[in-house]
């Protein structure tokens, strides 16, 4: 058999290619990573706002009619719009869902009962 002869330099050449393509690979594979874990961080972020003004809204007891004229529409907290809408969702017994959203995507969706009582 005949055995190929590599240059020293042509090996050299080699082996640093694949070093700069297995860190390349690499780097790509964080940045994924941590454009990912920003990205569900502001998620998270904008869910903790839309809770915290949902659980207002809920423990603050007023009448469903005051809570859909103050807030069935859009508030802003800090920079941020979020679209409040309040859904009837069963017409036999006063039970309605109030969902936040923000730019397409639901943040919070929690049941909400009127304070009437029925026997």
């Amino acid at each position: 058999m005949r055995k190929i002869e590599t240059s020293k330099p042509f090996a050299f050449f080699l082996e640093l290619l694949l070093v700069i393509f297995f860190f390349a690979i690499s780097a790509t594979i964080i940045l994924q990573v941590y454009a990912s874990a920003i990205q569900k961080n502001q998620f998270d972020h904008d869910r903790r706002k839309a809770m915290l003004f949902a659980q207002n809204v809920i423990e603050g007891n007023q009448d469903l009619n005051t809570i859909q004229k103050e807030y069935d529409q859009n508030f802003e907290d800090e920079g941020d719009y979020f679209q409040v809408e309040i859904v009837e969702s069963n017409e036999d017994f006063p039970h309605y869902t109030l969902c936040i959203w923000q730019d397409e995507q639901l943040l919070v969706e929690y049941s909400l009962y009127t304070g009437e009582d029925y026997e």
